[in-house]
């Protein structure tokens, strides 16, 4: 998984323990309150540092048995250097070891050592149960610490300078996740199993958190990768739609074949008809092979790769055959199939989402983004896809590059109890890289559709002459003063309208 928290694990049916590896320390979780450093048992007896450490290290003891699995750690020393951005301050060598040796002298925990030598393996430990008793009534909260991380190439969280890029995108985080932080996300109806601190799916475990999200760059490269991720998009597809935002049913505009409309925009083209039919192989099959071949180095290795896809039913010939079909189907853009893009056009839709959010939350429409997709109320689908797509236009500096699709169960219009966002500038504080006039120009839009005028009618009901009100819309020009103050009382008696 790509995530360090909101993991789902999988219960073989008629197996003793999960087929999936241990969790990882993190130190994201802890007490919600101080309460087991008062407890007859526990002690304390380590430095303020300790203490810390160890209540994390109680929560994730816990929060794992509930699972049936184990937590592992590292008791090399070099393993914890330039952690503390990801881990916090008290996440370090000496800190884990000796709460873990103190641990093991109560009984709390059960610990299995990995032997010198062993690569790829690390120690490993559980909650006994004992810990889990005295637990039992303790409820664990999630601390998201390193917002911005960055992975070499194999995977591994590595420290990093910081720039006023990361500062920026750090700000930009922050922002949206306090916006997030006041959405409820719930997730409700048959078969859905509740443990204490888990939400049980199809024998997959899910730890929602508050709603937040971080974002992951690769191979040491603040260009390469960048996706925002939050737990709720380790949930299924199907699952996801079931998911309630704010008390509402959800709906999912998605992107449509994202990354082959980038690659034929980038070029300067666009995209006719569906970039993974071949008219020799099924879509499902040029679809998977498309987006593998983007992310390999040369075809045998496309190859190679889809043959170890489960659902991969070709032959080795017939899938050499189905590649030379997707490179004549998307001639123009065929140098880019096993040419390893994939990673820098995953930083490319990164961008477009996240300015697609700003817009979202600067005109009040609850999201939550999924890579190349957003979970929003229903009655919101419409404007969302319209955002998403102007999103990707402001990014890519050209006209309609990608399209986004909508279930069709929404009108694309917004509703007239939409509830506006505070006055624009202290909330567009918060985004100092979007125009003040996008938001005005999205309460321009919401005005026109809910009172069914014209841009002339609504020019002159503000004063302006009509192509001024449609640059305005568009985000190309501001109001002013006077015809600020007119909206802004359109805006007031539609909100007072029953």
């Amino acid at each position: 998984m790509a995530q360090l928290d909101g993991w789902s694990w999988r219960i073989e049916p008629g197996a003793e323990r999960l087929v999936e590896r241990d969790r990882p320390l993190t130190f994201n979780w802890h007490p919600r309150t101080d309460e087991l450093l008062g407890s007859s048992v526990l002690i304390p007896t380590l430095s303020a540092a300790g203490e810390i450490a160890r209540q994390r290290i109680i929560a994730e003891a816990v929060l794992a048995h509930e699972e049936g699995r184990y937590v592992s750690y590292s008791r090399r020393k070099t393993f914890y250097t330039g952690r503390r951005r990801y881990n916090g301050v008290a996440f370090t060598y000496t800190n884990v070891i000796l709460v873990v040796e103190d641990l093991l002298r109560q009984g709390l925990i059960e610990e299995e050592r990995a032997l010198p030598g062993q690569l790829g393996w690390q120690s490993r430990f559980r909650a006994s149960p004992k810990l889990v008793d005295i637990c039992a009534d303790t409820d664990f909260c999630h601390e998201l610490i390193g917002l911005i991380q960055l992975k070499d190439a194999d995977g591994n969280l590595v420290d990093y300078r910081d720039t006023d890029a990361t500062a920026r995108m750090a700000r930009e985080l922050r922002a949206i996740n306090a916006d997030l932080m006041s959405m409820r996300v719930e997730l409700r109806g048959p078969g859905i199993v509740r443990s204490r601190h888990h939400v049980i799916i199809e024998g997959a475990y899910y730890r929602p958190t508050e709603p937040s999200l971080y974002r992951v760059f690769n191979r040491r490269s603040f260009t390469l990768g960048g996706r925002a991720f939050g737990w709720w998009q380790n949930l299924p597809r199907h699952w996801r739609h079931r998911l309630l935002i704010d008390e509402e049913p959800v709906a999912e505009p998605d992107f449509a074949q994202l990354h082959p409309m980038l690659l034929y925009a980038l070029r300067g083209c666009r995209l006719e008809g569906d970039a993974y039919e071949t008219g020799e192989f099924s879509r499902e099959h040029g679809k998977l092979a498309f987006n593998v071949a983007l992310n390999t180095r040369t075809p045998q290795g496309t190859i190679a790769a889809l043959a170890n896809k489960p659902s991969w039913t070709l032959t080795p010939a017939q899938t050499g055959d189905l590649l030379e079909a997707l490179a004549r189907r998307n001639a123009p853009i065929a140098d880019c199939l096993h040419a390893d893009q994939g990673i820098a056009l995953m930083n490319l839709d990164s961008r477009i989402m996240m300015r697609a959010v700003q817009r979202c939350i600067a005109i009040g429409i609850p999201t939550l983004p999924v890579h190349d997709s957003m979970l929003t109320p229903r009655r919101y689908e419409g404007r969302v896809a319209e955002i998403m797509e102007e999103s990707a236009e402001f990014i890519l500096k050209r006209p309609k590059p990608c399209r986004v699709s909508v279930s069709g169960l929404t009108v694309p219009q917004m509703p007239r109890s939409l509830s506006l966002p505070p006055p624009l500038p202290s909330q567009l504080a918060l985004f100092r890289d979007l125009p003040v006039s996008a938001c005005v120009g999205d309460q321009i839009l919401l005005l026109r559709r809910s009172l069914g005028l014209s841009q002339a009618s609504l020019a002159a009901k503000l004063g302006c002459g009509q192509p001024h009100v449609a640059n305005v819309e568009s985000g190309r020009h501001r109001l002013g003063r006077w015809a600020r103050h007119r909206l802004h009382e359109l805006l007031r008696d539609l909100l007072a309208r029953p």
